[in-house]
């Protein structure tokens, strides 16, 4: 399969109002959003798309966060960052530990994501026509 024209950017979410401001926040930028219910979803899309940034937040994967991101790892994907809805120590000491560059907190969520879109395309930030 060829590999998309921009990079991916992957959300995996079962809350339908997160996904579609993920979506609405990518728009301006040469990236290709994805929205993906669960971790198994991710991991068995046919569509093959290699994701470059995987967002995620801790009460969506069906799998244990560390089992899902060596998965990814294994087939060559993502960062990782990790929305943290509640603030929640615990459960940003495990997505680091699971290998996440980031855990961000909800209300800062959209700046977080374009700033980690920016490193991804450089600093020109190329938008969409």
């Amino acid at each position: 399969m060829a590999s998309p024209p921009y990079p991916v950017i992957s959300l995996i979410t079962a809350d339908v109002r997160l996904a579609r401001d993920f979506l609405r926040w990518m728009e301006p930028y040469a990236v290709v959003g994805r929205v993906f219910p669960s971790g198994q979803a991710l991991l068995n899309d046919v569509d093959g798309a290699q994701t470059q940034l995987l967002v995620l937040t801790p009460a969506a994967p069906d799998l244990p966060l560390g089992a899902l991101l060596r998965q990814l790892r294994l087939r060559g994907e993502a960062d990782a960052i990790c929305l943290d809805e509640q603030g929640d120590v615990a459960t940003a000491v495990e997505a680091l530990r699971a290998g996440a560059i980031d855990i961000v907190g909800s209300p800062q969520a959209e700046l977080a994501l374009v700033r980690h879109v920016q490193r991804i395309l450089g600093s020109g930030l190329p938008r969409s026509a």
